[in-house]
């Protein structure tokens, strides 16, 4: 059984993939900013931001906002 801590390491590197769906893509950078401590506001305003036009402005603008 893992401990927090090493469970926790595991999230320290969060790959978007171009091509994945986008509730994937979404899925995954909302996991990975939460375990950063973004706030629910900063999380909502990049996720309006990028639903808001294409696939490939979504996958952009997450790729982006966790660099």
């Amino acid at each position: 059984m893992l401990n927090v801590s090493a469970e926790k390491r595991k999230l320290k590197r969060t790959y978007l993939r171009k091509g994945d769906p986008s509730l994937v893509l979404i899925s995954s950078f909302v996991t990975h900013v939460k375990y950063l401590g973004w706030s629910n506001e900063r999380i909502k305003k990049i996720l309006a931001d990028a639903r808001s036009q294409n696939y490939n402005y979504l996958y952009s603008t997450l790729k982006r906002a966790i660099e």
